[in-house]
């Protein structure tokens, strides 16, 4: 990622986190991204991103990354009911 491409991603991750959360100063955030090329699609082929700011500390990033494990998790759980063959 260029340095233009991720201080425009940071800009803008810092006004919508201000515009969803009343205002607050972002204090920490981090990018997981998941994705297949068209041609890599039929063998399984994935691409992902990670991204988080150069300067954030680790226990910020780690914490992150662990909050988002624990209420994704809740959140799958929740609409998930373990039968796969519902339509």
């Amino acid at each position: 990622m260029t340095a233009e491409t991720k201080a425009e991603m940071e800009a803008a991750i810092e006004r919508h986190f201000s515009s969803e959360c009343d205002g607050a100063m972002l204090q920490g955030w981090m990018l997981q991204a998941f994705g297949s090329n068209v041609d890599d699609i039929e063998y399984a082929g994935i691409r992902t991103l990670r991204e988080f700011p150069e300067t954030q500390n680790v226990i910020t990033t780690l914490g992150l990354a662990e909050y988002a494990k624990v209420t994704v998790a809740d959140q799958v759980t929740e609409v998930w009911t373990g039968d796969d063959d519902e339509g």
